[in-house]
């Protein structure tokens, strides 16, 4: 670690071999962390769309909303015997 005449001091970054100052390492930890949380806040694609996603055991960072799933176009049509199915039949 070196200090700089500011008070800024450079950090090693372990994912790189070079240096930055301080305040930007904060700053970049900062934007990690919010670029995580606005991810939690959008709606998972695969669920909306097919009503399941792949990534099970509560894995999957997106928000599952049961409101929010596709119209069934068999049951839109009439057509659709599945009990089971994933999609809305509202």
């Amino acid at each position: 670690y070196v200090r700089i005449g500011s008070g800024n001091k450079l950090v090693r970054d372990p994912k790189r071999l070079t240096r930055m100052l301080a305040n930007e390492k904060v700053k970049w930890s900062l934007h990690t962390v919010r670029s995580r949380l606005a991810r939690k806040r959008q709606y998972c694609q695969f669920f909306t769309r097919f009503g399941k996603c792949n990534k099970s055991d509560g894995k999957c960072p997106y928000i599952h909303d049961p409101d929010k799933v596709a119209i069934c176009t068999k049951f839109l049509k009439g057509s659709c015997l599945n009990e089971n199915c994933k999609l809305t039949h509202k």
